[in-house]
């Protein structure tokens, strides 16, 4: 062995939950397993990194953890579009075992999709998997939640992808109009000015392909009904 040889510093996790409380556990059990993390809180989107996270002598991120609920369709999307662009191998703990939520998921590219039932150790388990290129979960699960994503109508399947185009903010607002909040009130919300909540609605009917703001609500209640997705 060479005596000059640097030790190799094990690589750091992304943790992205909803909640804190979430977040700062599986933070914390990876931390404890050696493993270097840094964590963000999740609302559609990554909203803003906590704690020290990795430093320049620490391995960069290579993996990921994504703590979240996917029967929203906004927050499906979120995640969706999450792992199909970055270039981390996300897990993603969510509830819904073999559904076509999970195989949208996988179908967007997780490196694994774990139940939101799992414990600690399960879930450290899963991500070790995931980094070592296997499947998780395994084929039965996971063959019959891509089997059910694949008989979503592709129509409901086009929307969604429409969905993974807006950015986290852009979710909110679509959220925000989906219960019926006046502009005023998404400024207020969102601490953003009227002009870009106006600027932000635009950029959202642009991006899902309709004319007005009820239209692009149903997008949003049309995934919500979908028989197909809840399966």
């Amino acid at each position: 062995m060479d005596a000059h040889a640097q030790p190799v510093k094990p690589s750091s996790v992304q943790v992205l939950a909803e909640h804190q409380l979430m977040g700062e556990a599986v933070a914390a059990a990876l931390s404890s397993r050696g493993r270097p993390v840094a964590t963000s809180r999740w609302r559609y989107g990554p909203v803003r990194a906590s704690g020290p996270g990795p430093t320049s002598a620490q391995a960069v991120v290579r993996s990921g953890v994504l703590v979240c609920e996917v029967e929203d369709p906004l927050s499906l999307a979120a995640a969706c579009a999450l792992v199909r662009r970055d270039a981390h191998r996300w897990l993603v703990v969510a509830s819904g075992a073999g559904s076509a939520r999970w195989g949208a998921l996988l179908a967007a590219g997780a490196g694994g999709v774990l139940d939101a039932a799992a414990s600690i150790d399960q879930m450290y388990g899963a991500l070790e998997a995931v980094e070592a290129g296997d499947d998780v979960p395994a084929d039965e699960l996971r063959d019959s939640a891509l089997s059910r994503w694949a008989a979503v109508p592709p129509e409901e399947r086009r929307l969604l992808v429409r969905l993974e185009r807006l950015t986290p903010r852009e979710r909110e607002v679509l959220a925000g109009l989906r219960a019926g909040q006046s502009a005023a009130v998404l400024a207020w919300n969102l601490d953003i000015s009227m002009s870009t909540v106006r600027s932000q609605v635009r950029a959202v009917l642009r991006k899902l392909d309709v004319n007005a703001q009820l239209a692009a609500v149903a997008v949003v209640t049309r995934l919500e009904g979908s028989s197909a997705l809840r399966a």
